[in-house]
């Protein structure tokens, strides 16, 4: 038997059942009693795995809660947020990562997706929601390449929706 602690925790990102292939996220929501968890989607893989540095493979491309708007979320994926499947762009053909917005009426058991980029040449990681003053929603991302934390070319892009 192996017990992980804080005192090990790094020997876990050393085993080969996690290599960040099969990220997920979740939404937890409290109804005034308890609190409802459910997955909202794939995550896709991490967004790198450089075999030259220290791999982090827990690092997703990450979700943003709408502040004004808690049933609405943008997440950052390089795979189809409902069924798992790697998103390939017919741009480059490659696997990129992509900002999708999620929206849920349920309490996070169900989401309908809607992409916000699609077939890039770049990935599209990290989105942010800035506190607004007004009921619009700014959305930023970085795009470009993030080989690592510190080894990265991106610009920050974003809409108001």
């Amino acid at each position: 038997m192996h017990i992980f602690g804080p005192k090990n925790a790094g020997h876990l990102r050393r085993l080969s059942s996690h290599l960040g292939a099969d990220l997920r996220y979740y939404y937890a929501i409290f109804d005034g009693v308890k609190w409802i968890v459910n997955q909202m989607a794939f995550a896709g893989t991490s967004i790198y795995t450089n075999p030259n540095f220290y791999t982090e493979p827990d690092y997703s491309g990450l979700a943003a809660i709408v502040g004004h708007s808690p049933d609405t979320v943008y997440i950052s994926t390089n795979s189809n947020p409902e069924t798992g499947l790697p998103l390939v762009s017919s741009g480059d053909g490659k696997r990129h990562f992509e900002i999708f917005k999620g929206r849920t009426t349920d309490m996070g058991k169900t989401w309908k997706w809607t992409a916000i980029t699609e077939n890039s040449k770049f990935d599209n990681i990290r989105p942010i929601i800035p506190i607004s003053s007004d009921s619009k929603t700014v959305v930023l991302w970085m795009q470009g390449s993030y080989t690592t934390y510190c080894d990265y070319n991106t610009k920050i892009v974003g809409i108001i929706d």
